[in-house]
C-alpha cells in the first residue's frame, strides 16, 4: 500500500525465500515461488500433437494415429531455478493400428528426477523420459477418427514428478519438450517424434535414412521425408481438428505444403486459419 511520508511500506515473506508474498505463488513453502504453465495459465488452454505412425513409411499421412492434447505447468523456486513439472496429457484420438506406446522426453538427467505419479520413469534412459501407456489399443476402445462409429470421451493422463538440483527456466524451457511414439509392433526402438527432435537412447538409430525418412543426425535434421514433411505435428492449440481416418492430411489442411515447403515460414496459422482456402472441412473429423 501507500504510506506517503511514513517511508516504505513493510513487506511479507512469510516463508522467507526472498520473494513477497504477494508475487509468491507458494507463500508458505520456501522450495517454491513461481508457476510457468505452457501455452498459458488460462483455463481453457492446451496444445496438442498429432501423430502418423507407420514411420520411416510416411503412410495414409491422416496424422490422427495418437492424438495428445496437454497442458503443462513448471514449478521454479526464488533462484527461478525448476522443482516441480505438473501435466495433463489426454489421448484425443488413437487411429492407428499398431498398438503404439507414449512418453514424453524432459530436457533433464533422469536421475535428477523423483517422485513421480501418473507415468513411469522409463528404465535404461539418459535422460528423463515419462512414459504415458505401453499400448493405445488398451487405453481406448474406439478410434475417434471414423465418422458414423461411436466417439469416446479423451482419457487424461495427469502426471507430476519433483526435480532435484534442477536447471534454470531458461535452461529448461517451456513448451512441448519432447513427446514420442514407438511402433509396438515392430518395437520399442521404432520411435517417433516431432521434426528435429532428437530420438531417446532406446531408438534404434539405424532406422534413420531408410524408407521415406530422411534424416541426417550430423546435420540435426530428424524425422522428415526428402519434401521436409513430418511424421508428427505439434500446433498450440487444446481441440486440434484432425482428418478423418485415411484421409491425408494435406487434403483436409490446404496450406500444409506450403508451410512445409517454406521450412515453418510461411502460412503459419494453417491449422486455424477458417477463410477460405485453407481447409477442406469435408477431410476433417468432427
Amino acid at each position: 500500500g501507500c504510506t506517503p511520508g511514513n517511508g516504505a511500506a513493510p513487506i511479507t515473506d512469510t516463508d522467507g525465500d526472498g520473494v513477497a508474498d504477494h508475487q509468491d505463488d507458494y507463500p508458505n513453502d520456501a522450495t517454491k515461488a513461481f508457476n510457468n504453465f505452457y501455452p498459458s495459465a488460462n483455463a481453457d488452454a492446451g496444445a496438442t500433437v498429432a501423430f502418423e505412425d507407420q514411420w520411416p513409411i510416411k503412410g495414409d499421412y491422416d496424422m490422427n494415429d495418437v492424438v495428445l492434447s496437454y497442458n503443462l505447468k513448471v514449478v521454479t523456486n526464488a533462484q527461478n531455478k525448476v522443482v516441480h513439472v505438473d501435466g495433463t496429457y489426454n489421448l484425443r484420438a488413437r487411429g492407428g493400428i499398431f498398438q503404439n506406446g507414449c512418453g514424453i522426453e524432459f530436457p533433464i538427467s533422469r536421475s535428477l528426477v523423483s517422485d513421480v505419479t501418473g507415468g513411469t520413469l522409463e528404465e535404461g534412459q539418459q535422460k528423463a523420459d515419462i512414459i504415458l501407456f505401453t499400448n493405445m489399443h488398451a487405453e481406448m476402445v474406439s478410434f475417434n477418427t471414423r465418422p458414423n462409429e461411436i466417439v469416446l470421451p479423451s482419457k487424461a493422463y495427469p502426471i507430476s514428478f519433483k526435480v532435484n538440483n534442477g536447471p534454470s527456466l531458461a535452461e529448461f524451457g517451456l513448451g512441448e519438450y519432447n513427446p514420442f511414439i514407438w511402433n509396438k509392433t515392430h518395437g520399442r526402438d521404432y520411435e517417433i517424434h516431432l521434426p528435429g527432435k532428437t530420438p531417446t537412447s532406446l531408438a534404434d538409430v539405424s532406422l534413420f535414412g531408410t524408407s521415406h525418412d530422411r534424416s541426417k543426425p550430423s546435420q540435426g535434421k530428424y524425422y522428415v521425408t526428402e519434401e521436409g514433411f513430418p511424421w508428427a505435428i505439434s500446433v498450440p492449440v487444446k481441440n486440434f481438428a484432425y482428418p478423418i481416418e485415411g484421409k491425408d492430411i494435406v487434403t483436409a489442411y490446404l496450406k500444409l505444403p506450403l508451410w512445409v515447403a517454406s521450412g515453418g515460414s510461411s502460412f503459419t496459422d494453417w491449422y486455424s486459419n477458417l477463410s477460405d482456402g485453407y481447409r477442406n472441412d469435408v477431410n476433417i473429423f468432427k
